[in-house]
Parts: C-alpha cells; sequence; structure tokens
C-alpha cells in the first residue's frame, strides 16, 4: 500500500497558515522526522503555533487500520486528548479517524478557513496548487468548496 503524508508542508510554502486552527497545532515527533528536507520540519518546529511532542504507544483502536507511523501517530495523540482535531488527508487515515469520532480538517479544510477568515485572498490558487503536487481531492469537493467560498458559481468548471 503507498502511503504519503500530505502535501501541505512541502507543496504551497504556507505553513503560517497552520495558525487558523484554533489553539495551535500538536505535532508528533515522528511526523517532523517524516517531513523532508530538514528546513521544511525546522520551519514547522520554528512556527509559534505549533509544539512538537514526544511519540505515544499506538492506540489498540488505531493500530488495527495499519496506517503509517505519522498517522498513527497523530490520531493516537488525538484519541488521547479527546475534543482535539486532527489534520489529514490520508483517506484511509480519515477513515479511521471518522470510526474514532475523532473531528478533523484537511488541507483543503484548512485553505477554506484561512480564506473565510481573510488570511488569503483566493483559495483556488492553493487548492490549484495542492491538487497538482498530489494531493487527491474530488473535483466535486473542490467545486463545492469554492462555491461556498464564493470564488466559483454553482455548476462552474471545477479546477
Amino acid at each position: 500500500m503507498r502511503r504519503r503524508s500530505s502535501p501541505w508542508h512541502r507543496s504551497i510554502d504556507r505553513l503560517d497558515l497552520l495558525d487558523v486552527l484554533d489553539g495551535g497545532v500538536v505535532v508528533p515527533e515522528v511526523v517532523i522526522r517524516e517531513v523532508t528536507p530538514s528546513a521544511i520540519a525546522e520551519g514547522i518546529r520554528a512556527l509559534a503555533c505549533v509544539r512538537v511532542v514526544p511519540d505515544l504507544p499506538v492506540e489498540q483502536a488505531v493500530k488495527v487500520w495499519d496506517l503509517g507511523r505519522g498517522e498513527a501517530q497523530v490520531l493516537t495523540l488525538a484519541w488521547a486528548n479527546r475534543g482535539w482535531h486532527v489534520v489529514l488527508d490520508d483517506r484511509a487515515a480519515r477513515r479511521c479517524a471518522a470510526a474514532l469520532s475523532l473531528p478533523m480538517i484537511g488541507s483543503v479544510g484548512l485553505v477554506a478557513r484561512a480564506r473565510r477568515r481573510r488570511r488569503i485572498e483566493a483559495a483556488a490558487p492553493l487548492i490549484d496548487a495542492l491538487v497538482r503536487k498530489g494531493l487527491y481531492v474530488s473535483p466535486e469537493i473542490v467545486q463545492a468548496v469554492l462555491c461556498e467560498l464564493g470564488e466559483r458559481e454553482a455548476g462552474a468548471g471545477a479546477s
């Protein structure tokens, strides 16, 4: 099974938008170790909204999903800290989060939130960049998000 981490950190050069997540961002150490190049990992560590925490033993309810180490740690942290939201793009990890009733947001949701909070002028260019860099998101989801943000009319072509 091919596993990819979210292209968020390496594709659109907008780590600063992580601060749209209320309450800050907690990142497991394994996620930092998985991030390449290392300059990006250091950029994540340097963000005021980010706190890097040690990895935990993976929760059994998460283990059975056979996810990547980063996704498993993110879900384990959220399981141990009920009420925390998880930031995930991986389909299997999102299914696990849903099964565990963990609130979640993905890269497109982060971009949409940044647009709603007027941190960016337009969401479409960032969403298009994420898709070009390998994030799979259905054209219907892109269309719905951009319509909701007023950047595209209903029935207009998807990106």
